[in-house]
């Protein structure tokens, strides 16, 4: 007997167009709907299963039912994530360079962070105050990329700015993309590790010396489960997960921006906080 007879379904014929439309919120919305946290629907006339939930959650990262290995296309890979990253991997593998990443989301250094994005939004809107106009989204990459450099331990001159949150934003922007979109965020994939490839050879070097316990040092220096340091690429790849999240939130902050200008209520609210 057939598993998936008793989960509800989607009516729809094929869900792609509605996936594109909603986002996020298509499992939740027909969740919902249908009064179910697992559901089926056809996507690019596949029949796919959608789970909702904090059970969902438990599940879908369970190791024993799910592997990682060849579950991410490889087109994501080649702009959002870099091939072959923490994302891929299962197993030993896997929890050992999680446990590398859990190791800088200490109390200190969120902490740290948190002083150099508020540093760097306190000089920038000093700096805006003088402008007559502001694009708040590249303005706003900007910032998060300066704070996530100096974070992890990567120098980052003025000049270069620009152009390395430019190119993180390509990144995220090339998710799931097709055609010049996705060729753009190759392109800044390619760009973007060869920077931070110089950088792990500056450090392994002794060129660029840093505090043992910044990201930057503890990814160059990392050790993977035979005992070799991580190729120079793959640890670019790995110092490139923790710097372009961190500029992707410029995203959330100007999706806000935009919420506050045409709700003007809401923004009050936060006025009389």
């Amino acid at each position: 007997m057939n598993a998936t007879l008793n989960i509800p379904r989607d009516k729809s014929l094929d869900s792609s167009l509605d996936l594109l439309r909603e986002g996020y919120t298509f499992i939740q919305n027909r969740s919902e709907a249908l009064d179910s946290d697992i559901f089926q629907v056809r996507f690019l006339g596949m029949k796919v299963i959608c789970l909702h939930g904090p059970e969902a959650a438990r599940l879908f990262y369970d190791p024993e039912r799910f592997m990682r290995l060849g579950a991410m296309p490889k087109r994501v890979q080649k702009t959002l994530t870099g091939e072959n990253a923490i994302q891929t991997l299962d197993n030993e593998a896997h929890h050992r360079r999680k446990e590398m990443f859990m190791s800088f989301m200490t109390p200190c250094n969120t902490h740290r962070l948190m002083a150099y994005i508020s540093q760097e939004w306190q000089q920038a809107g000093k700096k805006w105050e003088t402008q007559d106009q502001v694009v708040l989204f590249k303005e706003t990459q900007d910032v998060f990329c300066r704070a996530a450099c100096a974070w992890v331990g990567v120098p980052l001159p003025e000049d270069q700015v620009r152009e390395r949150a430019r190119n993180l934003g390509w990144l995220v922007d090339a998710f799931g993309a097709v055609g010049p979109k996705h060729w753009r965020g190759k392109q800044a994939r390619r760009q973007s590790e060869k920077w931070i490839g110089k950088i792990i050879k500056q450090v392994r070097s002794g060129e660029l010396l840093l505090y043992e316990k910044l990201p930057a040092a503890v990814i160059a220096n990392y050790r993977e489960v035979n005992g070799k340091l991580l190729d120079r690429k793959m640890a670019a790849i790995e110092l490139l997960n923790l710097i372009r999240p961190i500029v992707a939130i410029a995203w959330y902050v100007t999706f806000s921006a935009l919420a506050l200008h045409q709700y003007p209520i809401s923004r009050q609210k936060l006025r009389n906080k």
